[in-house]
């Protein structure tokens, strides 16, 4: 498992955004800087959208990522993300739709 990896494949964004795909939860193993890499988060939160917690703090406030992860968690995920991305109206929106 990823959990094993040397430090080299961790940082490796094809491996981790290869590995995200089939289990968000890999993204808890990934270096920092995969943490920080868009593509490699939304493939981490689609599959998985509690992971969000392991997202680095400057895409936390990216509106996509909050949208996959409420999208999919709705409400249980709502702690991880700052007040400025849960006062949107679409993030609003979505909530009330629950």
């Amino acid at each position: 498992t990823v959990c094993y990896f040397s430090n080299e494949l961790k940082a490796d964004k094809d491996v981790i955004l290869n590995a995200a795909q089939n289990d968000g939860q890999v993204l808890y193993f990934a270096s920092e800087e995969l943490r920080d890499d868009k593509d490699v988060v939304l493939a981490a939160v689609g599959n998985k959208p509690i992971i969000v917690k392991y997202v680095s703090y400057r895409l936390r406030s990216d509106l996509d990522v909050a949208k996959l992860a409420i999208s999919k968690a709705k409400k249980k995920v709502t702690d991880y993300f700052p007040n400025e991305i849960l006062e949107n109206e679409e993030i609003k929106a979505m909530l009330v739709e629950e």
